[in-house]
């Protein structure tokens, strides 16, 4: 058995083209005049407007805090900076436990 022909999706380039060859279409005589378009509109609940409130708040907040960072390089240059171990140790394993358990 032989098939011949152009394949999948001829059909639909061959319509295609003819209707852009068309041009617009005309209205039908009469039909019902059809409805203006509405617009879309959002309403956003309190909870919603909270939620972007708490995001614009957090957006205002700066990521970084230079008071504190020009503090702590000051007690890294003058040697008074103290490393604390037992928080450092504390910090790593609740990390390391929120990591696990995410």
């Amino acid at each position: 058995m032989e098939i011949s022909g152009k394949g999948p999706g001829v059909g639909i380039e061959a319509y295609v083209t003819n209707v852009k060859d068309k041009g617009p279409v005309a209205p039908v005589e009469g039909a019902a005049p059809t409805s203006p378009v509405q617009e879309d509109k959002v309403e956003l609940s309190p909870e919603a407007r909270e939620i972007q409130e708490a995001k614009r708040q957090l957006d205002e907040i700066p990521d970084i805090e230079t008071e504190k960072v020009e503090a702590l390089q000051q007690q890294i240059e003058s040697g008074t900076y103290e490393v604390q171990g037992d928080r450092v140790a504390v910090n790593m394993l609740s990390e390391s436990l929120i990591d696990q358990l995410l």
